[in-house]
């Protein structure tokens, strides 16, 4: 059995109707932001890990079916199997490097303060960031995202570069502080982000810990020089590029950095960030086509 959910703007998409003609499967289409995070918590009961969920989108359509998944107890969670139609598509990228036909990934849980200033959380199937990410995300998601992707993406990320604050920031990861002055502190589930920039290229989603970026005090020159390394998903060498790992960690700061989730802006921080072990099983359409016979 399969169900399908999909981003409202793909509604047409001849892909799509190859599914459904497949399949025949019922088809959820997102009319809101965060429709898809509804339209997931509110499968069947007869949806569990044994039924496939199709879902024909980008990481922001993950995202919010994921946070829906997360509401239904383990046992009601379906196999994801990724369409991956959208604008940055960096958990495919990251899917595409897994060899077995299917594979178990951990989710986070980042808690933050939302664009209300209360108390909130998410669930982030890849990277979360405060400071430099949030403040890309900030801007794309003003008039920039009525642009082209990459042109879009690429102004927001220049004028990110541009207003980023800088600030002192202190960072626990497990029993370990850390104190500096950053720009940016990626939560790493997986190692791509920002539409092909490989943030933290050690990144395990199987592995039940969270790997973490601290980008310091550095300068827009600077870092642009190395985004050909981060698309190459090569580690940084510099001092003020570090990596850690842990299974708990919180940044605060003295001046208040925007986050972003899965590449959406949604508030600033104190931000504190914790795993869910195994969570969230994707599979390949080869297991897919093979479950489809049975």
């Amino acid at each position: 059995m399969a169900h399908i959910i999909v981003h409202g703007r793909l509604r047409n998409h001849p892909q799509l109707h190859q599914l459904v003609a497949e399949y025949g499967a019922p088809v959820f289409v997102t009319e809101y932001p965060g429709h898809g995070r509804v339209c997931a918590r509110d499968l069947p009961e007869q949806c569990t890990h044994d039924t496939i969920l199709i879902v024909v989108g980008g990481d922001g359509t993950l995202h919010d079916v994921v946070n829906g998944l997360m509401e239904r107890a383990p046992e009601q969670r379906p196999l994801i199997h990724l369409v991956p139609l959208g604008t940055g598509n960096d958990v495919a990228r990251a899917l595409r490097s897994v060899e077995s036909d299917t594979v178990t990934w951990d989710v986070l849980r980042v808690d933050y303060l939302d664009l209300d200033g209360q108390p909130a959380f998410r669930y982030c199937i890849n990277v979360a960031d405060i400071g430099l990410g949030g403040e890309v995300t900030r801007h794309y998601d003003g008039v920039l995202r009525r642009y082209p992707f990459g042109t879009g993406y690429m102004v927001a990320g220049l004028k990110g570069l541009k207003t980023a604050q800088r600030s002192a920031t202190t960072i626990n990861i497990d029993d370990r502080v850390v104190e500096s002055t950053i720009l940016s502190v990626c939560f790493c589930n997986s190692s791509w982000f920002g539409s092909g920039i490989g943030i933290n290229p050690m990144a395990d989603p199987t592995d039940g810990l969270i790997d973490v970026t601290v980008v310091a005090n550095i300068s827009a020159g600077t870092y642009l020089s190395y985004l050909p390394r981060l698309r190459a998903g090569t580690p940084i060498t510099h001092p003020k590029v570090q990596y850690f790992r842990g299974s708990r960690v919180s940044v605060t700061t003295t001046e208040l950095l925007p986050v972003e989730i899965d590449g959406e802006h949604v508030g600033t921080g104190p931000i504190t960030v914790t795993v869910v072990p195994q969570a969230i099983t994707f599979v390949k359409e080869q297991f897919h086509q093979r479950l489809k016979r049975a």
